[in-house]
């Protein structure tokens, strides 16, 4: 099974960056990562306001019959950034190709049907880690059976 805990997407949120005159006060995206818990929220699971993380954009915590999760969303300008983390995954269970937490599974492919359904996000592309670097175009889903 693979999967892919990054996305890329277009998002017609508007653009709520705050900018003074030595650059950005507050990076955009806050907007984008409130949206995105909304639907985790509606999906039943206990979210964290986002917090500014500057450069990075903004990250935010949710729980799912408490395992926790960890989001972060950037601001590429082109593009939106997404990246959604297992917080009980281990080094080790990566290291022995541990198979994901079904929770985990769940979670991805919940967030996926509701940025899919919502028209103000669109062009929708989940990533491997491996992936990120390259100009590969990336897989409608974030989990596969290959």
């Amino acid at each position: 099974m693979k999967v892919r805990p990054w996305a890329e997407f277009v998002s017609d949120l508007p653009d709520d960056g705050v900018e003074d005159d030595t650059g950005f006060v507050l990076y955009p995206g806050r907007g984008v990562a409130e949206a995105i818990g909304e639907h985790l929220n509606k999906a039943g699971y206990r979210v964290s306001p986002p917090e500014h993380r500057w450069e990075r954009g903004w990250d935010f915590e949710f729980w799912a019959s408490e395992r926790r999760f960890w989001c972060q969303v950037s601001d590429l300008d082109e593009y939106f950034l997404l990246v959604c983390r297992d917080m009980r995954r281990t080094l080790t269970d990566n290291l022995l190709r541990r198979p994901p937490n079904a929770l985990y599974v769940e979670v991805l492919n919940r967030l996926n049907d509701a940025l899919t359904e919502d028209p103000r996000f669109h062009d929708i592309r989940w990533k491997l880690d491996k992936e990120m670097s390259t100009e590969l175009p990336g897989a409608s889903s974030p989990v596969s059976d290959n």
